[in-house]
């Protein structure tokens, strides 16, 4: 009896051609994550022009794979680590502008979680960061027209939060 034919690596391993399939909350924007020149990049269209599809992100290391569209109808939040560190840092990017991607959390060392967003407060992002003890994540508030972090509430030993629409 012959043996079946081998499921090529690349097929299981490999990156897919479409993941993660977004609406933002307006309704007037797609997105989802596909290869950019081989690497995984977050890609954005109007909903009634697919064909105008642009990457919106332009990783050429080990791709991104993690975003969010924001209640505000104009940010993009999306995570990256560096060469598999875990250490996840959030970049913004302006939808309305071709500006570079910001970086909104502190670097080296320090892991960001997004914690809540919500069309109750479409100008904030509620994110965790590990920054002042590496085991635990405080909570802080992410003002996403100045980029401004505000620490809201320590973590005095919890493994995780659960936040409310408020």
């Amino acid at each position: 009896m012959a043996l079946p034919e081998l499921i090529q690596r690349s097929v299981l391993f490999g990156n897919p051609d479409h993941l993660s399939p977004t609406v933002s909350p307006d309704g007037t924007l797609l997105g989802w994550v596909a290869p950019e020149d081989g690497v995984l990049n977050v890609w954005v269209a109007s909903r009634d022009d697919l064909g105008q599809a642009r990457a919106i992100t332009h990783d050429r290391d080990r791709g991104v794979r993690d975003y969010l569209f924001c209640h505000d109808d104009r940010h993009l939040i999306y995570a990256q680590d560096r060469d598999g560190d875990e250490n996840w840092r959030l970049y913004l990017l302006d939808l309305t502008t071709d500006d570079e991607a910001r970086l909104i959390t502190p670097g080296d060392g320090i892991q960001a979680r997004i914690l809540g967003h919500n069309r109750w407060h479409p100008s904030t992002v509620l994110i965790a960061l590990n920054d002042r003890v590496p085991q635990l994540h405080d909570v802080h508030r992410l003002d996403l027209s100045t980029g401004e972090l505000t620490l809201l509430a320590e973590n005095p030993g919890f493994v995780e939060w659960l936040v409310d629409a408020e």
